[in-house]
């Protein structure tokens, strides 16, 4: 992996891990989808949709782990479509990111 790559990829590991600290230190973890989109966003301008993708299955991962996607029971349909759903949002923020960049660049 190139310097560049791995610093990119340092960043968003190290952005989702700071949101995982701070929702895991609170009563009630945060379910503003911007603290898990602004590394989805970065990679994405900077290396393209596949890593996009890849951190936005990270970031979907974070959220359900710190308990920003919740449900009453973890494995109730509610849950897997919270999921599913999560993903789906993070998906379309690298998507978009990249038309964006070729349409303007």
């Amino acid at each position: 992996m190139k310097k560049n790559v791995a610093q990119d990829v340092l960043f968003c590991i190290v952005w989702l891990a700071a949101v995982l600290i701070f929702n895991r230190s609170l009563n009630e973890p945060s379910t503003f989808m911007l603290l898990y989109a602004i590394p989805v966003f970065f990679i994405s301008w900077r290396r393209g949709v596949s890593y996009g993708i890849v951190v936005a299955g990270l970031a979907v991962a974070i959220g359900a782990i710190s308990g920003s996607i919740h449900s009453d029971k973890v494995y109730d349909g509610h849950f897997i479509s919270e999921i599913i759903f999560a993903f789906s949002q993070l998906t379309v923020v690298s998507l978009s990111v990249r038309l964006a960049k070729r349409i303007v660049f």
